[in-house]
């Protein structure tokens, strides 16, 4: 159960990443698609299951001892607020890009304690 939750997760983080590069995209190009009710809709739909299988996975750890964890809730706090910023903020085309890499330096973050376990910070 534990793995198949543990897989189905990182299946949704990939998916919600992938549409947040897409939609970075269709944004810098001004795309109709970025205003197609499927594009608005989807990537909500599948951060929503993202956070369910988080919290469920975070259930069966005893999370609060984990230091790592901490971390990479702070990292995703940060992607989740350079995301706003990226979408609906910046009003220059520098301030997305740099919000953008940002975001994504933040994922690597994110990637990086999940993989090793080990915390930049608090170890």
């Amino acid at each position: 159960m534990y793995l198949a939750l543990k897989h189905s997760h990182m299946l949704l983080a990939i998916l919600s990443i992938s549409l947040f590069a897409l939609r970075f995209i269709w944004r810098l190009q001004n795309s109709c698609l970025l205003k197609r009710r499927w594009a608005r809709i989807l990537p909500h739909a599948i951060d929503t299951l993202l956070l369910i299988s988080a919290v469920t996975l975070l259930l069966q750890v005893p999370w609060y001892l984990q230091p790592w964890l901490w971390e990479k809730l702070v990292l995703i706090t940060g992607y989740i607020g350079l995301g706003f910023v990226v979408m609906k903020f910046a009003s220059s085309r520098r301030a997305q890009i740099g919000a953008f890499v940002a975001a994504m330096a933040c994922v690597l973050g994110v990637v990086y304690l999940a993989h090793y376990k080990v915390p930049f910070l608090l170890g």
